[in-house]
């Protein structure tokens, strides 16, 4: 989280690949987004969790792996919520991109080997997540998305 009041400096200054800079990372990230959360002294918080995007271009189709990732999320982000619901105050879960098999990309973002040497399984889909919560206005788009941040928390009319 990126906070005026917080410090945080990530794993490997967020650049980490392996596993276990991810998992520690995610663990570091998940404590100080709580701990925001939980002062509940602010009136907008973002949190970025990074690992499902590195992971699924290195482990995509391995459905097991990935699944025990996207629970380590969920759990985190059910408890953001919760602190979110007891405040009543608004909340955005968004992604910007999904995912796909490598091949099957509409655009490729990334080479198909990294400069190590290692294949990427898998890259960007035009799918997202958008999920609101006492929030006025849906975006027509991704890219609309700061238009309703601007609208709930600055009082601007165009969504």
């Amino acid at each position: 989280p990126f906070n005026f009041n917080c410090t945080f400096t990530p794993v490997n200054y967020g650049l980490g690949l392996s596993e276990a800079e991810l998992k520690e990372q995610n663990k570091n990230l998940s404590d100080k987004a709580i701990k925001i959360a939980k002062k509940g002294d602010y009136d907008l918080f973002i949190v970025v969790f990074t690992a499902l995007d590195k992971l699924q271009h290195f482990h995509w189709g391995e459905t097991e792996f990935l699944v025990e990732w996207y629970q380590r999320i969920d759990k985190i982000l059910g408890e953001l919520i919760r602190y979110e619901e007891e405040r009543d105050g608004k909340l955005l879960v968004v992604s910007d991109h999904g995912f796909c098999d490598f091949d099957e990309a509409d655009v490729q973002t990334l080479p198909k080997r990294t400069s190590s040497g290692r294949d990427l399984k898998g890259d960007h889909s035009r799918e997202a997540i958008y999920i609101q919560k006492n929030v006025q206005k849906e975006p027509a788009s991704i890219p609309g998305i700061a238009n309703v941040i601007l609208n709930e928390f600055r009082g601007e009319k165009s969504a």
